[in-house]
């Protein structure tokens, strides 16, 4: 697993993958079914898969006093 903070740290050898992108704050069945799809096509493609998520969760940015807390970055 590569982490990345920022879409300028991407390499360019990422293009042609096939991206899963949501809050995937548990890996619940949805999240793997998402997930497994992600997987089939790019294995059928002949690509790679990679998932795509946020932090902080979007909540803790959009709306910070229904975000979840454990979402909230650490304030120093």
């Amino acid at each position: 697993m590569r982490i990345y903070h920022s879409l300028a740290d991407v390499p360019d050898s990422v293009a042609g993958r096939v991206v899963a992108i949501g809050v995937f704050d548990g890996v619940h069945r949805g999240h793997q079914e998402i997930l497994r799809r992600a997987v089939e096509a790019a294995r059928v493609s002949g690509a790679s898969s990679a998932a795509v998520t946020f932090y902080p969760h979007p909540d803790a940015v959009l709306t910070p006093p229904f975000g979840p807390a454990h979402a909230h970055p650490a304030r120093t």
